[in-house]
C-alpha cells in the first residue's frame, strides 16, 4: 500500500508524506462520528491523545453498558465498544473490539476513566463486525471519509528493518509489525 520511503516518513511524523494531516484526520473523525450519532442506539467517544499519531473512536450502544456499584456508592460503567484507530498522516484505519468505562462518585462527579486499546491480536476486519447492522452503519460512516479499514493481514506484515523495537507502540512488545508503525505512541 505504501512504499518504504513513505512508511519511513509516516513513522517519523512527516506531515507532508501523504495528502492527510492531523487536521484532516480530526475532520474525518468528526464526520464519521456525526454520521453514526445520527443513527438510533449508537454513540461515539473520541480520544485524540496528545502522545499518539492517531485518533481513537469508540462506537457503542449506551444501552449495553455494564453497571456496578461499590460499597462507597461509586457507580462503575463500562461500555463494550468497537474501537477504530484513524491515523493522523495516512488515510488508514484499524478496528477491533475493546471498551471504555468510567467511575462516578456518589455525588455524580467523575473520579476515573478507563480507555481500552487495540493490540495486534485484537485487530479485526470490517466484515467480521457483528451484529451486521453495526457493520453496515460503520461502513456507511467510513464512506463519508477518505479512510479505509485495512484487513488484519496487512497490519500483521513485518515492518521494515529500520523500524526498531525501540519505538513505543500500543500493546505489548515486540513492536515490529506494520500495525506498530502506524499506531505508535510518540513523545
Amino acid at each position: 500500500m505504501f512504499d518504504e520511503q513513505t512508511l519511513r516518513k509516516i513513522a517519523d511524523g512527516d506531515a507532508h508524506c501523504t495528502p492527510c494531516d492531523e487536521v484532516r484526520c480530526h475532520q474525518a473523525v468528526k464526520d464519521f462520528s456525526v454520521a453514526l450519532e445520527d443513527l438510533p442506539n449508537l454513540a461515539t467517544r473520541t480520544e485524540q491523545g496528545s502522545y499518539s499519531n492517531f485518533c481513537a473512536v469508540y462506537v457503542y450502544d449506551p444501552a449495553q453498558a455494564v453497571r456496578g456499584q461499590d460499597p462507597e456508592g461509586s457507580l462503575h460503567r463500562s461500555f463494550p465498544s468497537l474501537l477504530i484507530y484513524f491515523h493522523h498522516l495516512a488515510p488508514i484505519a484499524a478496528l477491533g473490539m475493546s471498551s471504555w468505562g468510567e467511575t462516578l462518585r456518589s455525588d455524580g462527579t467523575s473520579s476515573s476513566r478507563h480507555l481500552g486499546g487495540l493490540d495486534l491480536q485484537d485487530i479485526s476486519s470490517l466484515d467480521a463486525v457483528r451484529p451486521h447492522s453495526l457493520q453496515s452503519r460503520v461502513d456507511a460512516a467510513l464512506r463519508r471519509t477518505a479512510y479505509a479499514v485495512q484487513p488484519p493481514e496487512y497490519f500483521m506484515q513485518f515492518a521494515p528493518d529500520w523500524f526498531g523495537s525501540s519505538r513505543r507502540s500500543e500493546g505489548a512488545a515486540p513492536w515490529n509489525r506494520l500495525f506498530h508503525l502506524f499506531f505508535q505512541v510518540v513523545g
